[in-house]
């Protein structure tokens, strides 16, 4: 859930005049995450991060601003780490080890033939049918997908990488002012952590983050299909 909540509260924290308590959540999610090791968590935020920097220079006061609450909360939970736990455990956020995802991602790559490219082995044959592992998923997206769906998988990553360009496309050449599409670059920073954080973990399988990173989608898409022309509506609040 958190990569839905962090960049939006990001792009909340910009938008309203309760900025305190704003950055404040954000603060406890960064803290959370840290404490966590949500490692795969946090490299989606830090990547989605730096895209969003790079592509909206509209938004780069707000995102230098929450890097120093990332920095504040990995400040921190640092100090907790150093100073108040005697022994380091297994989930810290530093640790260096792979939590077994390098051997999964393995075992499903030597498993690929022609077959499951062309055709793929159906919807749950990873959890169900073949591998018949703990996880139920192999926390990478693109290789479950490929596995159980085939060639469809590319024509569902140009989908979702199409929305996500045509939104970014309407942020950027927007004949308002860029800051009036909050909620849309709230939106596509979410999705885009979402997309990202999926290739570390089974976020996209999962029934709750699944239906959140298809609204998202859908709301872009309503976005989208409004600066084609097709549908005109205003939301004000």
């Amino acid at each position: 859930m958190q990569v839905f909540i962090i960049p939006l509260l990001v792009i909340f924290a910009a938008n309203t005049s309760y900025k305190k308590i704003s950055y404040l959540l954000l603060f406890g999610n960064f803290l959370l995450a840290f404490s966590g090791g949500a490692r795969g968590l946090l490299v989606s935020i830090l990547a989605t991060g730096i895209l969003a920097y790079w592509l909206l220079s509209s938004w780069r006061y707000d995102l230098r601003r929450g890097a120093c609450v990332f920095l504040a909360a990995y400040l921190c939970y640092e100090f907790q780490h150093l100073f108040l736990d005697s022994v380091a455990t297994n989930s810290d956020v530093l640790r260096f080890h792979s939590s077994g995802r390098f051997t999964i991602w393995q075992e499903v790559i030597f498993s690929l033939n022609y077959s499951h490219i062309f055709l793929g082995e159906g919807v749950g044959a990873y959890s169900f049918h073949d591998f018949h592992r703990i996880e139920g998923h192999p926390h990478n997206s693109i290789l479950q997908f490929l596995y159980e769906w085939g060639v469809a998988t590319f024509a569902g990553i140009a989908s979702v990488v199409w929305i996500m360009r045509r939104a970014w496309v309407e942020l950027v050449q927007s004949s308002v002012a860029p800051k009036n599409s909050s909620i849309q670059a709230g939106l596509l920073l979410a999705v885009v952590s979402a997309c990202v954080y999926s290739l570390f973990s089974g976020i996209v399988v999962m029934p709750v983050p699944q239906t959140l990173l298809f609204l998202g989608l859908g709301l872009l898409w309503g976005g989208v299909v409004k600066g084609m022309g097709v549908v005109s509506y205003q939301v004000v609040i």
